[in-house]
């Protein structure tokens, strides 16, 4: 005898209205395409690749230099934009800045750190609908001739300055990475050769940046 279950519900389909109450994500961190599923209102974060930091100056015996200056964090919008359902729309990521190599002990100063990558989203005739800049790298440290200065922090939660000095005859240690994949801060400066050493030291290289990533939500 087949008995029947009073709490049994059916299998329900469900339509468009009911899909977009549930709501969707697509998060990007290379560049690619993007087909709207329907017309309507999409929310959209654009954020930009951090600037990688500058590498710290290298020093002959007896002298001075200073760590590199830590990368700026790439720039984030956020808009509401009407998209049309159908139509392929373009998704442009922006790397991370490369780090900046630390100077060598001839003595030379550190080298710059690499801007990030702007990021986008294009409609079909290449026009961007959110834009975001990219952040700058990081500046090379300098031989300053009068004292050891330290590395310095990416921006907006990116790396870490680069350490102290090092031991005798020996460089310092490089800046840190972006801090957080969502974070996105610059690198930070690498340290410079040690404090009038009493050899030659090189300057160590800074960190690179946080990359670009593009998020949509409807």
């Amino acid at each position: 005898m087949e008995i029947s279950n009073p709490l049994y519900v059916p299998p329900q389909s469900i339509g468009d209205a009911q899909v977009k109450l549930l709501g969707r994500l697509k998060y990007f961190t290379a560049s690619t395409t993007f087909t709207a599923p329907y017309d309507g209102d999409y929310f959209v974060i654009c954020q930009a690749g951090g600037g990688g930091g500058g590498g710290g100056a290298g020093n002959i015996a007896g002298d001075f230099s200073s760590g590199g200056s830590g990368g700026v964090a790439g720039q984030m919008s956020q808009q509401i934009l009407a998209l049309t359902g159908g139509t392929v729309y373009t998704v442009l990521v922006g790397g991370y800045g490369a780090d900046g190599a630390g100077g060598t002990d001839v003595p030379g100063i550190g080298g710059a750190g690499g801007s990030g990558g702007a990021s986008r989203l294009d409609n079909p005739a290449g026009t961007a609908l959110i834009y975001s800049s990219g952040g700058l790298g990081g500046i090379g440290g300098q031989n300053t001739g009068v004292g050891h200065i330290s590395g310095t922090l990416g921006s907006n939660g990116g790396g870490v300055s680069g350490g102290a000095p090092g031991a005798i005859a020996s460089s310092g240690a490089a800046g840190n990475t972006g801090a957080n994949p969502k974070s996105l801060g610059g690198g930070g400066g690498g340290a410079s050769g040690n404090n009038a050493p009493t050899a030659a030291t090189a300057g160590a290289n800074g960190g690179y940046g946080g990359a670009g990533y593009i998020s949509i939500q409807w």
